[in-house]
């Protein structure tokens, strides 16, 4: 039985919640009554069993979830309701109403993009309403950015996304999103409401932000290394110039500019370490901690990944409140089931299969492999604690948090290869040791950096200057690895799946056989330890055509 910390209760609704949406994306296409009605008695039967029986037996996991299962089967349609009809269609000229969900990075400063939902429409095409689609307006030149929440009217051509095999990987991002429109090619948009205070105060708090982290730069404001702490910091990738991008994308390094799990668990420690010595009360921290992961949050554009991270830190920081033990892989578990409940369409999302896949790894395989390396490669264990010496002492840690880095490095590149091959035709192996070291310089920059914006607020710009010099001597490290790693054969490989059905098939085994370690983490092993690495080699070897690239 695995210990308490590695249990996930919440696993017996989200697998059916995941079936159910899966069914009712590729194979139900009903009116949701039918699935409802039999969802609803699926569960009135679990409540029976519980409430004559209260052991858990089969006959009430079947039985629960089932009715999750057709539950969210009923609930997916309900809120997919496409329009089929459109799909028949010709683009057509209209007037429209939208809700401002997001903003998208443009390369062209007179253009704006982004995601919205459909809140007005003229009589007849009432249908339309509350959809979502992708706007694309060029910009009034006396207008800044809209931000989110803005509501717009304007006057462009509408056209429904299709389903297109031979399409772009943003045009498969936004129907894996929800979107079933594309909205655009008209005059600049009119805002008929604008934004909510909060989200204006985010949108002056971001370019404030990026003046802070480009303090001490007044001789060279565009150098890379200031451009890659921008990028970082506040997830702006377009920051990067194009040889950047392409350097750490080769390397599997470029998850490092997405505001995700690194940049939330890195501001979460930071906060609750200080907030603990200050010996703050659990409600207040919970109350404070949280606020300002979500400023920072909604700063830096509310991305699915930030948020992602948000709502499992939330979880996490509550098991404190109420003073439960710290169960990471539940508060994993009870994220993506928020997440899916409020956004269903996030399941296609290419970032929430590698995020959560990759956090599962790392809390089912990653943690207790670096548990059992620590206890197995210990360098002074014939020598009694107490004859220890500083040098011995700074070794023995050195190489703990090594073996830690190297497990969740190991971890984190297993479960995401599968996925990375599928969507980017990517398998980096040699990603594995280049993250042991950039992610542990990247948390130093996201840290010096959280310190130049604090003393920056604070007007104390010489400190900020100081903590922005520090992350930038980080970064110039960060790049000449990256550099000096691209010359390194035999690291990248272009490659692809022989087969549409052995991406699922691979994850599969993989989540099975870490399930499996995860189960018997009480006793390792050698053996069980490689499994999980075993089966994704025969899998690689047996349905992936991997090309070497120079």
């Amino acid at each position: 039985m695995p210990p308490k910390s590695q249990r996930c209760p919440v696993l017996r609704l989200l697998l059916p919640l995941i079936a159910g949406y899966t069914f009712a994306e590729h194979a139900y296409s009903a009116p949701f009554w039918p699935a409802l009605l039999v969802g609803l008695a699926f569960t009135a039967a679990a409540v029976t069993l519980v409430y004559r029986r209260p052991e858990h037996n089969m006959a009430w996991i079947a039985c629960l979830s089932g009715g999750a299962f057709c539950l969210a089967a009923a609930y997916y349609e309900h809120r997919k309701g496409y329009l089929d009809a459109w799909e028949k269609l010709p683009p057509r000229e209209v007037e429209l109403e939208y809700h401002v969900e997001r903003i998208f990075a443009s390369p062209f400063e007179n253009r704006v993009s982004g995601l919205g939902r459909i809140v007005r429409a003229p009589s007849h095409l009432g249908e339309l309403e509350g959809r979502r689609l992708h706007f694309f307006f060029p910009l009034d030149p006396e207008e800044p950015i809209p931000a989110r929440s803005t509501r717009l009217r304007a006057r462009g051509v509408l056209e429904a996304l299709k389903t297109d095999p031979s399409s772009d990987g943003f045009h498969d991002y936004l129907l894996r999103s929800g979107v079933q429109f594309r909205f655009g090619r008209g005059p600049p948009p009119e805002k008929s409401r604008p934004a909510r205070a909060f989200f204006r105060f985010c949108r002056e708090r971001r370019d404030t932000f990026a003046k802070h982290l480009r303090s001490g730069s007044d001789d060279n404001p565009e150098a890379a290394y200031v451009r890659v702490h921008v990028a970082m910091l506040l997830g702006k990738r377009q920051a990067l110039e194009p040889a950047q991008q392409s350097a750490f994308m080769e390397t599997g390094t470029l998850h490092l500019f997405a505001i995700s799990g690194l940049h939330i668990g890195v501001i979460a420690f930071g906060l609750h370490t200080v907030l603990t010595i200050l010996r703050v009360r659990r409600l207040p921290t919970l109350i404070a901690g949280l606020a300002t992961l979500l400023l920072y949050v909604e700063v830096t554009g509310g991305t699915p990944s930030a948020v992602r991270a948000f709502i499992m830190v939330a979880f996490l920081w509550s098991s404190f409140l109420f003073a439960r033990p710290a169960n990471p892989l539940a508060a994993l578990g009870c994220s993506a089931l928020c997440v899916l409940l409020l956004f269903p369409y996030q399941l296609w999302n290419a970032g929430f299969q590698l995020s959560y896949t990759v956090v599962a790894a790392i809390l089912m395989l990653g943690m207790p492999l670096a548990e059992y390396w620590q206890q197995t490669f210990r360098p002074f264990s014939g020598l009694p604690r107490d004859r220890l010496g500083r040098i011995h002492l700074m070794t023995e840690t050195g190489v703990r948090f090594f073996l830690v880095t190297l497990a969740v490095s190991l971890s984190a590149t297993l479960a995401s290869s599968p996925l990375s091959i599928h969507y980017f035709n990517v398998f980096a192996p040699g990603a594995v040791l280049l993250n042991v070291i950039l992610v542990t310089v990247a948390s130093l920059v996201i840290s010096a950096g959280m310190l130049a914006l604090f003393f920056g607020h604070l007007g104390l710009v010489p400190l900020a200057v100081l903590f922005n010099h520090a992350a930038w001597l980080v970064i110039v490290f960060m790049e000449t690895a990256v550099a000096a790693w691209r010359h390194v054969p035999a690291q990248f490989w272009q490659a692809e799946y022989r087969a549409g059905f052995w991406t699922g098939l691979t994850v599969a085994a993989l989540l099975g056989s870490v399930l499996l370690y995860s189960e018997r983490a009480g006793r390792p092993g050698w053996i069980n330890a490689v499994t999980p690495f075993l089966v994704f080699t025969l899998l690689l070897l047996a349905g992936v055509r991997l090309t070497f690239t120079e």
